[in-house]
């Protein structure tokens, strides 16, 4: 994002999107895709759907570990879930996670194993207050209408 401007490149194949860079138009991005375009409003790894889908959770100093219903998640940006033909396995309402703190209390890893017929997640912050160059994608084209329903993931 620059200034009021939206920009998004993917390698997933898409039907019906590039993988060139886009420009998106922020009134079209469906609301579940838990993603604000509002400055200082983001989540980019979607970290706050996982916060919110903790059952139990210990803490031991900068680790902590416990249990999430991965069913809770919800579809967005960074981590997702989307159960199968069958539905969510049995055991994904209490999947095991781990995750730590450095030392100013600030998420930096949160791990998911592979259990309970689901894949394992691993989301990551770093380089907190680095400074940042951003720069406008060149040739980025209008983004298709194909793609604004996907982000939503079938949600």
């Amino acid at each position: 994002m620059i200034d009021s401007e939206v920009y998004m490149k993917t390698d997933l194949d898409l039907p019906g999107v590039g993988r060139e860079w886009m420009t998106l138009d922020p009134a079209r991005v469906p609301s579940n895709f838990a993603m604000s375009f509002a400055p200082g409003r983001n989540d980019p790894g979607g970290s706050a759907r996982l916060i919110n889908a903790i059952v139990t959770a210990r803490a031991d100093g900068s680790h902590l570990t416990g249990t999430i219903d991965l069913t809770r998640v919800g579809a967005g940006n960074g981590i997702n879930f989307r159960p199968g033909p069958d539905g969510f396995p049995d055991g994904a309402r209490g999947n095991a996670f781990s995750a730590t703190l450095d030392a100013d209390g600030r998420l930096v890893n949160f791990s998911i194993p592979a259990a309970n017929g689901m894949p394992n997640a691993t989301l990551r912050y770093s380089d907190f207050g680095a400074p940042v160059d951003v720069v406008r994608p060149q040739g980025a084209v209008a983004a298709p209408d194909a793609l604004y329903p996907q982000l939503g993931l079938g949600g």
